[in-house]
């Protein structure tokens, strides 16, 4: 299980008591809190792709928009819009 969280100033996510955080810079301090905690979980997964490759992930967040969207009950085009320039890395 990898659970995630964000704030205005960063992120942290924990995996089997394995820690990961970073800090928000650039553009990224002007983003909207949802934003925040999506991108939050794209850090993470990036952090600990090399762990997770190959498993199903559960993923615990504290927002229940991004839940909504990682579940897929969210539109699709809502979730790109909510998180401008990730798809372009």
């Amino acid at each position: 299980m990898l659970t995630t969280n964000a704030s205005l100033t960063g992120w942290g996510a924990v995996l089997n008591a394995r820690p990961a955080q970073g800090m928000w810079r650039g553009h990224l301090l002007d983003w909207h809190i949802n934003c925040l905690e999506m991108m939050a979980v794209f850090q993470a997964l990036k952090y600990f792709l090399q762990q997770l490759r190959g498993y199903h992930v559960l993923v615990r967040v504290d927002n229940t928009v991004v839940a909504s969207y990682i579940n897929c009950q969210g539109r699709l085009w809502s979730a790109i819009a909510l998180l401008p320039g990730v798809l372009a890395k």
